[in-house]
């Protein structure tokens, strides 16, 4: 047989190199330790646990004896909460074996007064909040004094990005039915210091609302015309009731304020579009931190933390929930806007000229918070109100890497639009998807470094045949709705053996190539096969194959053109996977989710989206296999056609996040280039940035026999 390339990345071949010499002396290598083992921190402060010694593949776990006093993070982030001593142990685990290597002591000591009063949470490009208004009426009555001044502890959950399926809005969605208990909705006044006067909201309580049960929050606020009563007038009682009636929303308290944030806050008329009715918008951001919140607080069995806090809003409501939202990430876990007005970025509109709140750089979510927030925009495609600014605010956000939910439907600057908005958004607010979604039954940790087996060169001669003593899974044949391309679209679902809705499995991605469709795989590939019986000899993990259709568009015919437009569609299908096949197998079928039972191949064009969809999305695959990558990964010209490129070399690579914990794999056949073909072009790119892969050469040219032969290899390697 001809001879074979494999090429690993030196850190991944540490293990196949190490090996012990009988007769040579060899060091003891130094034990892992502590390098800190007492500390003092202030409440509300954080420190890094540092450790002498580390080992590479040794995995150190922190945990600590009072969280209520300090808490700290998988990667021994410890945050000071209150006052008082406690311990933090840290352990080492190599193999099989773990062990105490320290314990760190903490005390933790009050804060200045100074460092105790709440400041206002602003990222540092933002254009800052305008000031309070100030307003000459007469000293006020005492405001209700709110349950806690404290900064609220931060937090990151939601825990994982949520994924909604679109919907259309039920008939009666806004109306009173039979049957149907609802909530007391009440209209109140709280003091605000923002502009120094009493200010009305309403409250919607849940039916059966108790001081016993703590309910999370969504404030929904109105457009530019409205005022505290729009929501009612859209029937917002009857939508809430009807969705927790009907299962589909969790008990929640809707608070409706006045977003008009100035001494003159009436419903507007004719200053609509004056320069400081739309900035009272803005202003409500302080009123809502400082008066809002705490008033809720006090006065309610509120449960608090982001994670039980929504905004919302229509209209200028979209614009003030998308500027709250992220300006105070660390307090909302939920943004919805619909239809969001001018003003997010810079523009001229309606006879007025803003500098805007963000710029599309920093109109962007922080480090800690991206992937943990829940943000869905969704806009009429008649519009003519708002036009493309809620699609400006969707390119935006995907250019900076921000996990959202965009979407549009027939409509224009009216309530079913925002009804459709409000129903989708709330559907999926406050669910404790922690608790009772594991997202990895096996335990698995995301962080984990991958571990690997060996590629084989000789599959056996049957791999890609049906046994007789082989039980292989179904072949389901589906269609989802894309609102990426505004139609239906089919793919087929390979299930494993005996699948049960009572177990939870990992999914694998399989991508076609130029010519191909949804049923190239099954068709030459052989996947129920391969899989099938490595499943049935133990060497690989019961997994749900998913095999889309990638031409994301609204011709998605099977075609092999050489055109920019066809190649466009291949690169949109990230955009179709992401809103629309991956929550449609979340809410058909029993997946386990999480980056460490997610993967993504692709043989030719399909390997060029596995790389595109995989190195883009680290955070969702941890498995990425490209099969003989077709043109487009970098710059080229040929077949007609010239393309810029995905990537750069300089930008093929995993976040350091990802490096260690994620499996990348390509190959090629001898005949088509081996280490000569895009994918060896790819492999040296990756391993001149220090990315960790496999690349591989065997025998066969552009063809199914090499593309089997990947698959046989990267089942045996994914979800292990």
């Amino acid at each position: 047989m001809k001879k074979n390339i494999i090429r690993f990345t030196a850190c991944l071949l540490v293990a196949s190199i190490a090996v012990s010499s009988a007769g040579i002396p060899i060091k003891a290598a130094k034990k892992a330790s502590v390098k800190t083992k007492k500390v003092t921190m202030q409440v509300g402060k954080k420190k890094t646990i540092s450790l002498k010694n580390k080992k590479k593949k040794a995995v150190y776990t922190f945990k600590s004896k009072n969280v209520k006093i300090v808490k700290v993070s998988k990667k021994g982030v410890m945050t000071a909460r209150k006052t008082g001593k406690t311990k933090i142990s840290v352990k080492e685990k190599l193999g099989k074996k773990t062990k105490n290597i320290g314990t760190v002591t903490v005390t933790v000591k009050d804060a200045s007064a100074d460092k105790k009063k709440p400041q206002p949470t602003q990222p540092a490009a933002q254009t800052a909040q305008p000031p309070a208004v100030q307003t000459a009426a007469a000293t006020p009555a005492a405001p209700t004094a709110p349950a806690s001044t404290d900064s609220p502890e931060p937090t990151v959950a939601p825990p994982s990005p949520i994924y909604p399926v679109i919907k259309d809005t039920p008939e009666k969605l806004n109306r009173r039915l039979d049957g149907v208990e609802y909530g007391e909705q009440i209209t109140t006044t709280y003091y605000s210091k923002t502009t120094g006067k009493n200010r009305n909201a309403i409250i919607i309580l849940p039916p059966g609302y108790t001081d016993e049960k703590k309910y999370p929050v969504l404030y929904l606020f109105h457009g530019g015309m409205g005022d505290e009563n729009d929501w009612t007038g859209g029937g917002i009682r009857y939508m809430i009731g009807n969705m927790i009636a009907d299962g589909e929303a969790e008990e929640m308290i809707v608070v409706l304020p006045n977003c008009r944030c100035r001494e003159d806050d009436s419903a507007a008329n004719a200053d609509g579009f004056a320069a400081g009715h739309v900035q009272s918008f803005d202003n409500f951001l302080n009123d809502f931190r400082d008066n809002l919140m705490p008033f809720m607080e006090a006065n309610y069995s509120v449960a608090t933390g982001r994670e039980n806090t929504a905004v919302a809003g229509l209209s200028m409501g979209g614009r003030v929930s998308l500027n709250i939202g992220i300006t105070l990430a660390d307090r909302v876990g939920y943004t919805g806007a619909f239809s969001p007005a001018y003003g997010i970025f810079p523009y001229s509109a309606n006879g007025l000229t803003e500098e805007g709140l963000f710029t599309e750089e920093t109109f962007t979510l922080p480090e800690e918070y991206n992937n943990r927030t829940f943000l869905m925009i969704n806009t009429g495609n008649q519009d003519n109100m708002v036009k493309e600014e809620p699609n400006r605010y969707h390119q935006a956000l995907e250019k900076n890497g921000v996990h959202h939910t965009y979407f549009t439907l027939d409509g224009s600057h009216d309530w079913p639009v925002w009804r459709n908005g409000f129903y989708n958004f709330t559907r999926y607010l406050f669910h404790p998807q922690a608790e009772n979604t594991p997202s990895d039954p096996a335990g698995t940790d995301p962080n984990a470094p991958v571990e690997l087996k060996e590629i084989v060169y000789d599959v056996p001669t049957t791999f890609d045949r049906s046994q007789n003593d082989v039980t292989y899974g179904e072949v389901e044949k589906i269609e989802y709705y894309s609102t990426t391309t505004g139609k239906k679209r089919k793919a087929n679902i390979i299930l494993p053996a005996g699948y049960s809705t009572d177990k939870r499995y990992p999914v694998l991605y399989l991508l076609h190539g130029i010519s191909g469709d949804e049923n190239e795989w099954l068709d030459q590939g052989r996947p129920k096969y391969i899989i099938g019986n490595l499943v049935a000899q133990g060497l690989a993990k019961e997994m749900i194959v998913v095999i889309p259709n990638c031409r994301a568009r609204a011709d998605d015919q099977a075609s092999s053109e050489f055109s920019l437009d066809h190649y466009a569609a291949f690169d949109n299908f990230i955009n179709d996977l992401k809103a629309n096949l991956m929550p449609y197998m979340k809410e058909n079928y029993s997946i386990a989710e999480g980056r460490k039972n997610t993967a993504i191949a692709g043989l030719s064009m399909g390997a060029r989206e596995s790389l595109n969809i995989g190195l883009h999305m680290p955070e969702t695959f941890g498995y990425i296999a490209a099969f003989s990558c077709g043109y487009g990964v970098f710059a080229y010209s040929a077949n007609g056609v010239s393309e810029p490129g995905l990537f750069t070399e300089e930008t093929m690579r995993l976040p350091d996040a990802y490096k260690d914990n994620t499996l990348l794999m390509l190959n090629n056949g001898t005949s088509e280039g081996g280490e000569n073909a895009i994918g060896g072009t790819c492999h040296k790119a990756l391993e001149k940035n220090g990315t960790p892969h496999i690349f591989y050469v065997t025998e066969g040219g552009h063809d199914f026999k090499v593309w089997k032969h990947g698959l046989y290899n990267f089942a045996l390697q994914i979800f292990n």
